[in-house]
């Protein structure tokens, strides 16, 4: 694994990039989750049930809108003044157009440094390379130690869903 944080201080807004932030169940979410399987095959992959158990958790999440269409989604979990980000997920056909992916990121980045959270913490299988070539793009970024990684992340290690 690979363990990392993101000062969000650092993060910028993109006005290129439609974002919306989901306290509970959407039918838009509904729609990332149709998206997500018709492109990728994961035996794994959390269902509209898991997302009603991470909403009562007090998870949260933003989707990412390409004309009106719901094409992406990212989940949270609030462990103040951290924020745990995990299972990103952008459409296959859209996440190359003029840098789509990172502008998501950096933009729900500074949503939530203006939500008063100070640092994004994740982590990723050590074959995603993507995912750790994204992070490490990003402004803030610095790999930290599972050490780390797991006192600041703290009860939220306990989840099953993670």
């Amino acid at each position: 694994m690979k363990y990392w944080k993101f000062n969000l201080a650092e993060s910028e807004l993109s006005k290129d990039v439609d974002v919306i932030k989901h306290t509970s169940i959407h039918k838009d979410i509904e729609s990332v989750i149709n998206l997500f399987n018709s492109e990728i095959e994961w035996d794994d992959m959390y269902s509209i049930d898991d997302c009603v158990e991470r909403f009562n958790d007090g998870c949260f999440c933003f989707v990412l809108y390409q004309e009106q269409q719901p094409i992406g989604i990212h989940w949270y979990y609030d462990i103040r003044p951290n924020v745990f980000g995990f299972n990103a997920f952008i459409s296959k056909n859209k996440k190359n157009q003029n840098r789509i992916s990172q502008k998501f990121f950096d933009t729900m980045c500074n949503i939530l440094y203006k939500e008063g959270y100070q640092t994004y913490i994740a982590y990723c299988d050590d074959w995603n390379d993507k995912m750790w070539y994204r992070a490490s793009k990003t402004k803030g970024f610095q790999p930290i130690s599972v050490h780390m990684f797991n006192d600041m992340i703290g009860a939220a290690k306990k989840k099953t869903y993670f």
